[in-house]
């Protein structure tokens, strides 16, 4: 009886470690096939993340959106960040254009004025910027945006008139 327990106690023995390397085994397999369907999805939302935002559609309905309200850094933005050129986003690059033009010439103005350092202002700055705006008016293709820049042509007037009666009341 004493070598019947002995093979018994051997045979249970090759048993476990048969069980125990194929769990391990499963356990492995498992965490090979969790990694590569992980690794499918993560492409399947990325090819669906990129046909979606990277679709000239997708920016096309950006760009309208942000044009209706007049969110024109926005455009500005988006338009160096993704590289937005061609006909179909002419619209907006010339409005960008524009106001680019005017946001520097008003912030130079209104350095002038608050008579800033003329190490911090080169001069004629301001007339460069605004003579850029009136080019970009006369070289516009959409009404829209001529209509805009008009705006911001004469803004820059009444706040250029603005400073001079508040030179000549000053004196």
């Amino acid at each position: 009886m004493h070598t019947g327990e002995k093979a018994g106690h051997t045979e249970n023995t090759v048993n476990s470690k048969f069980i125990v390397k194929l769990v391990l085994k499963i356990i492995g397999c498992l965490v090979c096939v969790y990694s590569i369907v992980v690794m499918v999805w993560n492409k399947v939302d990325e090819a669906i993340f990129d046909a979606r935002y990277e679709s000239e559609s997708y920016h096309m309905s950006y760009m309208e959106d942000s044009y209706a309200q007049r969110r024109y850094a926005y455009i500005f933005s988006n338009i160096n960040l993704y590289d937005l050129r061609g006909e179909t986003f002419d619209k907006y690059t010339e409005i960008c254009q524009g106001y680019n033009d005017y946001i520097l010439a008003r912030a130079y103005m209104l350095c002038e004025m608050k008579e800033a350092s003329p190490e911090l202002i080169p001069e004629n700055r301001t007339e460069e910027y605004r003579s850029s705006l009136e080019e970009t008016i006369r070289a516009s293709e959409y009404p829209t945006n001529r209509k805009q820049m008009q705006r911001w042509l004469e803004e820059l007037d009444s706040l250029e008139q603005a400073e001079e009666q508040t030179e000549t009341v000053e004196d």
